[in-house]
């Protein structure tokens, strides 16, 4: 995705700013950039849906989410993860998308990166992330994507900032 020169990305949003907040597994931590409620100011006709950066740290269960659909993407490394007992290679930059109610965890993680989480309400997934070469944009039900988030630092932005676009 290419931004004008005229109307280029706004940070609303600081990652540095915000508190990692722990899992409750205690293998890793997360930083929320979009919480349901902001979501809903966000975009107001659609189901409500979260956004957040993990710090993915080591193997580990993820908690079930009953009624989300998610979608998983690392960020800074290959990961693996088992989803219901079967085994998905999830490269660096590709997103894996399944159910909050499924059994997920993290089985194999070479070295400590990041992830970025899209969770939705709804009994479709509302979020789809796309990846050029400086930034994560979520579209909203097809639409064109609303916001970004930056994967590099810039002279206006450091890396997972929220951006409006």
């Amino acid at each position: 995705m290419t931004h004008s020169p005229e109307r280029p990305p706004r940070v609303i949003k600081r990652y540095s700013s915000l508190a990692p907040a722990p899992w409750a597994n205690g293998a890793g931590s997360t930083v929320e950039l979009v919480s349901f409620d902001e979501s809903r100011r966000l975009t107001p006709r659609l189901p409500r849906w979260r956004l957040s950066v993990a710090a993915l740290e080591r193997c580990a269960p993820f908690s079930p989410l009953i009624g989300l659909h998610r979608s998983f993407m690392p960020i800074g490394g290959d990961v693996e993860l088992a989803v219901d007992g079967e085994q998905f290679a999830v490269p660096d930059g590709v997103i894996h998308r399944f159910e909050g109610a499924q059994h997920v965890g993290l089985a194999h993680l070479p070295h400590p990166c990041n992830a970025m989480n899209l969770m939705s309400e709804g009994s479709l997934p509302v979020l789809i992330a796309s990846r050029d070469r400086a930034l994560i944009t979520v579209s909203l039900a097809g639409d064109d994507p609303v916001i970004g988030v930056s994967l590099h630092e810039g002279p206006s932005m450091e890396r997972f900032d929220l951006l409006l676009l």
